[in-house]
């Protein structure tokens, strides 16, 4: 392990700090495996290839999860098996799922092809979606994709696969199964499928549904031409996003039957309500509006969601809402003032929200600014009331390059907690901003503002010797969420070293800004 400060690197002039005023998070690293290396599970020669992991997530016993192929060309593998998940820490990954094996579940010991992508829980359970090797006589593209469900230490278990009778739809088949999302409190899989047109009386306007369940136990929830529950008389047609909550709670919105009709639906599997819908009265919006569109954006345990709608035909009026035990509120409206904000709020079209298990919530938003410019902004609700207000086009000098200036935000909540672990864009052509360096991760909590944790052209040192640096520029990068303990799983593609995955351990720590306004050419490092 060792403790890192990267550096900016400045294109043609070589390595500077990025600013005398960036604020950065100080980390441990650890790797967990990188390019070159032996793969645990797999024939004698067999490496791990170059590119980033991607898929990856940390489980509480400091696992980490990944989706990462293997080198063709060396020990026996090639584009039939060098795909694969695995799990584990330094010196004990080993695979949970990887082209070649056979696939638990299926007859005729048929092994898995390419097509690996997994979801995981904070308790460790996962559910894989995978393809088959449709060369094996019998399997084709009817057949040869399923979900299998297992957890740490357990088999693999198979949950459904295209081709195989459907429990809650007797005479029905699979045909196309995916997962969504993996429950924490019961390990329920949530999945989005269509059925066999032909099969079973299935026709193309009743073949979507939305299922949960675990092996043995699988249930429908919504399926399309079904009554949509709230309603009166009308049907779902098309589901367009799909979410669960770590107890199990489920939220789709939906298209309905009627021509430009759709709706939110929340609740258990056995019995989701109605939230919102088009057509209903949406009297917490100007001048007696009725919603000519509604979806949901995030939803939590406590069966809270954030959700937008309103009127876009008629008028520009439209909101976001706030959905607690049943009770809606309006959080913004278009063109009124942010509370604790002097300005005005216009909706970019497709905000992006975040919800913590406390009721705490992140939005991206296009904001009106009093000289009448318009700007991107991340809006975090302040527990006391009103907004703390990110700029995204507006330029940081705390946290970027002077000039620079943000494009996106893509916030997520750290585990529980009010800290927010923050994807951002960079637009290119200001402060320096080019392809080689223009996203990174950022932190934000109340007491530290805004916080780099690395951008891509920073230096990151591989060599775990306080004595000796190895640095390389960071050149691309994936990353999952971060735990409770402040661990983030990130994977690195590093110019001229070996790409890898690790963890970093997240350390804010503001005093480390004055050394980094002495501005030396050399890496900011301390023995962990």
């Amino acid at each position: 392990m060792f403790r890192n400060h990267v550096l900016g690197l400045s294109l043609g002039i070589g390595m500077c700090v990025t600013s005398a005023a960036t604020a950065v998070v100080e980390y441990t690293a650890a790797l967990v495996v990188q390019e070159g290396e032996q793969a645990l599970d797999a024939p004698p020669g067999a490496v791990f290839a170059p590119g980033r992991a991607f898929q990856l997530s940390m489980l509480g016993n400091g696992d980490v999860v990944f989706a990462k192929t293997l080198q063709q060309g060396a020990g026996g593998i090639n584009f039939t098996n060098d795909r694969g998940v695995w799990m584990g820490q330094r010196g004990s990954v080993s695979a949970i799922a990887k082209g070649g094996d056979i696939a638990p579940g299926v007859p005729g010991n048929v092994p898995f092809a390419f097509g690996f992508d997994i979801k995981v829980n904070e308790a460790g359970q996962y559910a894989i979606t995978a393809t088959l090797d449709d060369t094996v006589p019998g399997i084709d593209n009817t057949n040869n994709r399923g979900i299998w469900y297992g957890e740490a230490g357990q088999p693999l278990t198979l949950l459904a696969r295209d081709g195989d009778s459907v429990p809650s739809v007797p005479g029905a088949t699979y045909d196309s199964l995916r997962v969504e999302d993996i429950d924490s409190f019961s390990g329920q899989v949530l999945m989005s499928n269509t059925l066999t047109v032909g099969v079973g009386g299935v026709t193309s306007s009743n073949n979507d549904l939305i299922m949960v369940g675990t092996p043995g136990n699988v249930q429908t929830v919504f399926r399309q031409d079904d009554p949509a529950p709230g309603t009166s008389g009308l049907a779902f047609d098309q589901f367009t996003l799909v979410q669960s909550t770590p107890v199990g709670d489920v939220a789709v919105s939906a298209l309905t039957s009627a021509s430009f009709n759709n709706g939110i639906w929340f609740g258990p599997p056995n019995n989701p309500s109605l939230v919102a819908k088009t057509g209903d009265p949406a009297p917490e919006l100007r001048n007696g509006a009725v919603f000519d569109f509604v979806s949901h954006l995030a939803v939590n345990g406590p069966g809270q969601m954030i959700f937008q709608g309103g009127e876009l035909f008629a008028a520009v009026n439209t909101g976001v809402f706030f959905l607690d035990g049943g009770s809606r509120s309006l959080i913004l409206q278009e063109g009124e003032a942010i509370p604790g904000v002097t300005s005005s709020m216009t909706y970019s079209g497709s905000p992006f929200a975040a919800l913590n298990e406390a009721g705490r919530y992140a939005m991206t938003a296009r904001v009106d600014l009093p000289s009448g410019a318009t700007e991107n902004a991340m809006l975090i609700n302040d527990p006391a009331g009103g907004f703390t207000f990110i700029s995204l086009s507006g330029v940081d000098t705390d946290t970027l390059p002077s000039g620079a200036r943000f494009s996106s935000y893509q916030p997520s909540f750290v585990d529980d907690s009010d800290t927010l672990l923050i994807y951002a864009g960079l637009e290119e052509g200001f402060g320096g901003i080019t392809p080689a360096n223009n996203e990174g991760l950022w932190l934000y909590d109340d007491v530290h503002g805004l916080q780099k944790i690395f951008q891509k052209g920073d230096l990151f040192d591989i060599n775990p010797d306080p004595l000796i640096d190895d640095l390389h520029a960071i050149t691309a990068f994936s990353f999952g969420h971060v735990d409770e303990f402040n661990r983030l799983p990130v994977s690195f593609e590093l110019d001229g070293a070996p790409d890898g995955v690790y963890i970093l351990t997240l350390v804010p720590e503001p005093s480390a800004l004055a050394l980094l306004a002495l501005g030396s050419l050399a890496m900011l490092r301390r023995q962990a």
